[in-house]
């Protein structure tokens, strides 16, 4: 296995960060739970990938932010 390399996520990258974050992110249970309480599971997708891009953003300007 290769070593993983680290950098510091800039803030016009959040945008692609939270989607990534999103895909991988899809599935955990931590997050799953809210699609219960969404009044239709299609908008599922698209929450979690917001509320991962508003994260990152927010990660990003407290200068605490790394990506591999």
């Amino acid at each position: 296995m290769g070593d993983v390399i680290y950098q510091e996520a800039r803030l016009e990258e959040y945008e692609n960060i939270g989607k990534l974050q999103a895909n991988s992110f899809l599935d955990s249970p931590s997050l799953t739970i809210i699609a219960d309480v969404l009044k239709k599971s299609d908008y599922y997708p698209a929450f979690v990938e917001t509320l991962q891009m508003l994260l990152t953003g927010v990660y990003i300007k407290k200068g605490h932010c790394l990506i591999a």
